[in-house]
């Protein structure tokens, strides 16, 4: 079992490779194709660019106010075109500590759910 799945990740990788060769194909073509107007789009960005940043600015913010206000009322609110959503906080357990304290109380352990494992794939 551990070799085939040694093998599906050298095929992953093998694949992977061939994707990013792929990407940089693609990157270099697209870049002879704009190159006779870069300059043009340089120009656009430099106009374009700073309204962008400002807008952005101004969204954040508002969106930090509107997040602060929804949650200091403990309510959602509806506007004409966006709602704000309030939720109460979650709760959350330290699993630590209650892995100990079943060791002297195991009847808590009824209460217990363990789910799938998961698998993550990571480049070395």
């Amino acid at each position: 079992m551990e070799e085939q799945i040694r093998k599906l990740l050298d095929e992953l990788a093998e694949a992977q490779a061939q994707a990013e060769v792929l990407r940089m194909d693609y990157t270099a073509m697209h870049a002879r194709i704009l190159a006779p107007v870069e300059a043009e789009l340089a120009a656009l960005d430099a106009e374009m660019l700073p309204k962008s940043a400002d807008i952005n600015a101004t969204i954040d913010e508002l969106t930090e106010a509107i997040k602060a206000a929804t949650r200091s009322y403990g309510k959602s609110v509806s506007g004409a075109h966006m709602l704000a959503v309030w939720n109460k906080g979650r709760t959350f357990w330290d699993t630590k500590g209650l892995a100990g304290y079943m060791v002297a109380h195991p009847e808590i352990k009824t209460f217990m759910t363990v789910g799938e494992p998961t698998v993550s794939i990571r480049r070395k």
